[in-house]
Protein backbone atom coordinates (compact mmCIF):
# COMPACT_ATOMS: atom_id res chain seq x y z
CA UNK A 1 0.00 0.00 0.00
CA UNK A 2 1.41 3.17 -1.02
CA UNK A 3 -0.11 6.75 -1.87
CA UNK A 4 -2.97 9.07 0.06
CA UNK A 5 -5.20 6.69 -0.48
CA UNK A 6 -2.90 3.81 1.79
CA UNK A 7 -2.79 6.50 4.38
CA UNK A 8 -5.83 7.06 5.07
CA UNK A 9 -6.75 3.74 6.52
CA UNK A 10 -5.84 1.81 9.77
CA UNK A 11 -3.12 -0.70 10.30
CA UNK A 12 -4.82 -4.02 12.74
CA UNK A 13 -1.42 -5.43 14.23
CA UNK A 14 -1.56 -8.34 16.00
CA UNK A 15 0.87 -8.88 18.95
CA UNK A 16 2.36 -12.96 18.42
CA UNK A 17 3.15 -12.94 22.23
CA UNK A 18 -0.65 -11.87 23.30
CA UNK A 19 -2.24 -12.19 20.42
CA UNK A 20 -4.98 -9.59 21.04
CA UNK A 21 -5.37 -6.63 17.59
CA UNK A 22 -4.04 -3.36 17.82
CA UNK A 23 -5.78 -0.96 15.42
CA UNK A 24 -2.63 1.65 14.65
CA UNK A 25 -3.99 4.25 12.29
CA UNK A 26 -2.22 4.52 9.04
CA UNK A 27 -1.81 8.78 9.25
CA UNK A 28 -0.17 8.45 12.55
CA UNK A 29 3.47 8.68 13.24
CA UNK A 30 3.52 5.34 14.86
CA UNK A 31 2.13 3.49 11.90
CA UNK A 32 4.69 4.97 9.17
CA UNK A 33 7.84 3.97 11.59
CA UNK A 34 6.63 0.19 11.61
CA UNK A 35 6.77 0.65 8.17
CA UNK A 36 10.19 2.36 7.69
CA UNK A 37 11.89 0.20 10.32
CA UNK A 38 10.52 -3.06 8.42
CA UNK A 39 9.39 -4.61 12.08
CA UNK A 40 7.00 -6.45 10.71
CA UNK A 41 6.19 -9.12 8.14
CA UNK A 42 2.85 -7.82 6.37
CA UNK A 43 0.50 -10.44 4.37
CA UNK A 44 -3.35 -9.95 2.72
CA UNK A 45 -6.14 -9.23 5.92
CA UNK A 46 -9.03 -11.80 5.28
CA UNK A 47 -11.58 -9.49 6.00
CA UNK A 48 -13.92 -7.15 3.82
CA UNK A 49 -11.54 -4.52 4.46
CA UNK A 50 -9.69 -3.78 0.97
CA UNK A 51 -7.29 -1.34 2.07
CA UNK A 52 -5.93 -2.98 5.18
CA UNK A 53 -2.95 -4.82 5.87
CA UNK A 54 -2.81 -7.51 8.98
CA UNK A 55 0.63 -7.00 10.22
CA UNK A 56 2.70 -9.49 12.54
CA UNK A 57 5.43 -8.71 15.34
CA UNK A 58 7.03 -9.80 18.43
CA UNK A 59 5.02 -7.12 20.63
CA UNK A 60 8.30 -6.96 22.89
CA UNK A 61 10.84 -6.43 19.99
CA UNK A 62 7.82 -3.77 18.98
CA UNK A 63 7.94 -1.67 22.02
CA UNK A 64 11.99 -1.88 22.46
CA UNK A 65 12.00 -0.46 18.65
CA UNK A 66 9.48 2.16 18.96
CA UNK A 67 10.04 3.64 22.60
CA UNK A 68 11.29 7.12 22.50
CA UNK A 69 10.88 7.40 18.63
CA UNK A 70 7.93 8.89 16.60
CA UNK A 71 6.63 10.43 20.08
CA UNK A 72 5.02 7.29 21.14
CA UNK A 73 4.85 6.91 24.92
CA UNK A 74 2.44 4.03 25.35
CA UNK A 75 0.90 1.03 23.41
CA UNK A 76 -2.12 -0.89 24.41
CA UNK A 77 -4.88 -3.22 23.35
CA UNK A 78 -8.40 -1.92 22.00
CA UNK A 79 -10.14 -3.60 25.10
CA UNK A 80 -13.84 -3.79 24.83
CA UNK A 81 -15.56 -1.32 26.68
CA UNK A 82 -17.76 -2.10 30.22
CA UNK A 83 -20.24 0.18 31.01
CA UNK A 84 -21.04 1.09 34.49
CA UNK A 85 -24.05 3.63 34.33
CA UNK A 86 -26.46 1.27 35.69
CA UNK A 87 -24.65 0.53 38.95
CA UNK A 88 -23.92 4.42 39.27
CA UNK A 89 -27.26 5.52 38.68
CA UNK A 90 -28.89 3.40 41.44
CA UNK A 91 -25.16 4.46 43.43
CA UNK A 92 -26.73 8.28 43.29
CA UNK A 93 -30.47 6.83 43.97
CA UNK A 94 -31.66 8.46 40.28
CA UNK A 95 -34.26 5.03 39.98
CA UNK A 96 -35.58 5.77 43.77
CA UNK A 97 -36.15 9.32 42.74
CA UNK A 98 -38.04 8.86 39.46
CA UNK A 99 -40.17 6.15 41.20
CA UNK A 100 -41.19 7.74 44.33
CA UNK A 101 -40.91 11.55 43.66
CA UNK A 102 -41.90 11.33 40.13
CA UNK A 103 -38.90 13.46 38.98
CA UNK A 104 -38.27 12.30 35.54
CA UNK A 105 -36.65 15.53 34.04
CA UNK A 106 -39.53 16.15 32.09
CA UNK A 107 -40.72 19.61 31.70
CA UNK A 108 -36.66 20.79 31.72
CA UNK A 109 -34.05 21.33 28.79
CA UNK A 110 -30.39 20.06 29.22
CA UNK A 111 -28.12 22.00 27.05
CA UNK A 112 -25.24 19.43 26.52
CA UNK A 113 -22.33 21.32 25.20
CA UNK A 114 -19.81 19.21 23.97
CA UNK A 115 -18.61 17.26 21.25
CA UNK A 116 -22.25 17.39 20.09
CA UNK A 117 -24.85 14.44 20.50
CA UNK A 118 -25.71 11.49 18.16
CA UNK A 119 -29.37 11.01 17.81
CA UNK A 120 -28.91 8.27 15.67
CA UNK A 121 -27.46 5.85 18.40
CA UNK A 122 -30.89 5.19 19.22
CA UNK A 123 -31.53 6.25 22.90
CA UNK A 124 -32.48 9.83 21.99
CA UNK A 125 -35.91 10.36 20.99
CA UNK A 126 -35.61 12.95 23.65
CA UNK A 127 -33.60 15.71 21.77
CA UNK A 128 -35.29 18.70 20.83
CA UNK A 129 -32.67 20.32 19.46
CA UNK A 130 -29.34 19.46 17.63
CA UNK A 131 -26.76 21.81 15.84
CA UNK A 132 -23.13 21.52 15.10
CA UNK A 133 -21.04 24.74 15.47
CA UNK A 134 -20.85 26.52 11.88
CA UNK A 135 -16.93 27.02 11.14
CA UNK A 136 -18.28 30.55 9.77
CA UNK A 137 -19.75 31.58 13.34
CA UNK A 138 -16.94 33.57 14.51
CA UNK A 139 -15.31 34.55 11.13
CA UNK A 140 -18.52 36.23 10.35
CA UNK A 141 -19.89 37.20 13.79
CA UNK A 142 -22.67 35.25 12.82
CA UNK A 143 -24.45 35.88 16.19
CA UNK A 144 -24.91 39.44 15.46
CA UNK A 145 -25.84 39.04 11.63
CA UNK A 146 -28.09 36.03 11.95
CA UNK A 147 -28.18 34.16 15.12
CA UNK A 148 -29.83 31.12 13.43
CA UNK A 149 -27.15 30.66 11.43
CA UNK A 150 -24.43 29.87 14.15
CA UNK A 151 -25.40 26.18 14.35
CA UNK A 152 -26.43 24.12 11.80
CA UNK A 153 -29.41 21.73 12.33
CA UNK A 154 -28.24 17.90 12.15
CA UNK A 155 -29.31 14.26 14.01
CA UNK A 156 -25.34 13.72 14.89
CA UNK A 157 -23.80 16.46 15.99
CA UNK A 158 -20.74 14.20 17.58
CA UNK A 159 -18.83 13.90 14.54
CA UNK A 160 -15.64 13.46 16.24
CA UNK A 161 -15.10 11.28 19.91
CA UNK A 162 -18.58 10.19 20.73
CA UNK A 163 -17.88 12.24 24.48
CA UNK A 164 -21.17 14.58 24.01
CA UNK A 165 -23.17 11.64 23.57
CA UNK A 166 -21.76 9.78 25.91
CA UNK A 167 -22.56 12.39 28.25
CA UNK A 168 -26.14 13.02 27.00
CA UNK A 169 -26.53 9.13 27.68
CA UNK A 170 -25.66 9.83 31.48
CA UNK A 171 -28.13 12.64 31.92
CA UNK A 172 -31.32 11.47 29.99
CA UNK A 173 -30.23 8.89 28.00
CA UNK A 174 -33.76 6.86 26.70
CA UNK A 175 -32.04 2.92 27.52
CA UNK A 176 -33.73 1.66 24.36
CA UNK A 177 -31.19 0.40 22.31
CA UNK A 178 -30.25 -1.88 26.12
CA UNK A 179 -34.06 -2.66 26.54
CA UNK A 180 -34.12 -0.30 29.90
CA UNK A 181 -30.64 -1.31 31.04
CA UNK A 182 -28.79 2.01 31.14
CA UNK A 183 -31.01 4.64 31.22
CA UNK A 184 -29.76 8.38 32.12
CA UNK A 185 -30.66 9.83 35.67
CA UNK A 186 -33.38 11.88 33.96
CA UNK A 187 -34.64 10.25 31.33
CA UNK A 188 -38.06 12.11 30.13
CA UNK A 189 -35.90 15.70 30.31
CA UNK A 190 -35.32 17.50 26.61
CA UNK A 191 -32.05 17.07 25.62
CA UNK A 192 -29.98 20.17 23.62
CA UNK A 193 -26.99 19.32 21.72
CA UNK A 194 -24.22 21.65 20.69
CA UNK A 195 -21.86 20.30 18.75
CA UNK A 196 -18.48 22.26 19.81
CA UNK A 197 -15.09 20.34 18.39
CA UNK A 198 -13.17 17.48 20.17
CA UNK A 199 -13.22 16.43 23.57
CA UNK A 200 -10.73 18.99 25.09
CA UNK A 201 -11.19 21.26 22.17
CA UNK A 202 -13.92 22.11 22.38
CA UNK A 203 -13.90 25.82 21.43
CA UNK A 204 -16.02 28.76 21.94
CA UNK A 205 -18.79 27.23 24.55
CA UNK A 206 -19.94 30.82 25.73
CA UNK A 207 -21.73 30.78 22.05
CA UNK A 208 -23.46 28.17 22.94
CA UNK A 209 -24.33 29.80 26.13
CA UNK A 210 -24.89 33.01 24.43
CA UNK A 211 -27.42 31.04 21.88
CA UNK A 212 -29.09 29.34 24.47
CA UNK A 213 -30.28 31.76 26.76
CA UNK A 214 -32.21 33.57 24.23
CA UNK A 215 -35.90 33.96 26.10
CA UNK A 216 -37.33 32.48 23.01
CA UNK A 217 -35.18 29.27 22.55
CA UNK A 218 -35.52 28.66 26.61
CA UNK A 219 -39.31 28.88 26.05
CA UNK A 220 -39.27 26.87 23.33
CA UNK A 221 -37.08 23.87 24.47
CA UNK A 222 -38.24 23.80 28.34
Amino acid sequence: MSGSRARSFGLPVLEKSLQRPLFVPLATPMAQGLIAYGLMESGPLSLPAANAVMMFASYAALIARLIGSFGLRSIWSNHELEYYLAESSDQVGAPFARENFGVTGAGVGVAIVDSGIDQLQGDFDNVTFNGQLNPAALALNLSAIDRSLMFIPTENSDLTSGHGTHVAGTVAGTGAVSDGLYVGMAPEANLIGFGMGLVVLVLDATLAYDYMLDQGFIAEHN
